[in-house]
């Protein structure tokens, strides 16, 4: 039951310079079965979520943060400087560092179908 409940491992990209590194926290690894009985449109073999008007079953992550890579990985909880003011219930994903590594793209998308 352990394995099970345990959280899954945050995922590790290294910036351009190899200075920081981004924390990206992955949601749990058991999803709500509500996840799986959504409705899926099948188009071209892409599967679309109609409700989110986005493709189904994308993995995304929660949360994300930047840590030296002087500190020792994967960095304890708390550790790094936070990514912010991201809107509640929505998704992180197609994460990229500038090829500076100054700056970070990501995409977020709401979960919440009513808000799109």
């Amino acid at each position: 039951r352990k394995i099970i409940d345990a959280p899954p491992t945050p995922m590790l990209s290294f910036s351009p310079c190899k200075t920081k590194v981004l924390v990206l926290n992955r949601p749990p690894s058991n999803p709500p079965i509500a996840d799986f009985v959504r409705e899926e449109l099948k188009l071209a073999g892409a599967r679309i979520d109609p409700q989110l008007r986005a493709p189904s079953k994308m993995s995304s992550y929660l949360s994300m943060s930047l840590v030296p890579m002087t500190e020792k990985l994967p960095p304890k909880p708390g550790k790094g400087t936070p990514i912010v003011n991201l809107p509640e219930d929505s998704a992180i994903n197609y994460v990229s560092w500038a090829p500076d590594g100054k700056h970070i793209a990501f995409f977020v998308r709401s979960m919440d179908p009513a808000k799109g």
